[in-house]
């Protein structure tokens, strides 16, 4: 973060705390991201549930009420996709270091 958003002299006291203790850039999963980007977008493609789900919410960004997209996630039982595949990409990503 540039600090873009804070006065010069409110800058330059914030740096010395803000920038002091930086946590380094985290490097040891870049060899599997790009196997992990892989398979999350074949499990999304291959996902009927999910592209129902993202079809109901574009029909409401066109215009339909989102009473619908509320109801659809009723009937699907309130599933949280963004966990399900979560879920799925630690799998993989255990499954590609302990192969690795």
């Amino acid at each position: 973060d540039p600090l873009d958003d804070v006065g010069t002299p409110e800058k330059m006291a914030l740096e010395v705390l803000y920038k002091h203790d930086v946590e380094k850039k985290e490097e040891r999963y870049l060899p599997y991201l790009e196997q992990l980007k892989k398979n999350t977008a074949l499990r999304l493609e291959t996902n009927k549930p999910y592209k129902k789900f993202i079809e109901k919410i574009r029909a409401d960004e066109a215009g339909e009420e989102e009473i619908e997209i509320q109801e659809s996630s009723a009937e699907e039982g309130g599933r949280d996709f963004q966990l399900e595949e979560t879920i799925e990409l630690m799998k993989d990503l255990l499954y590609l270091q302990k192969s690795a």
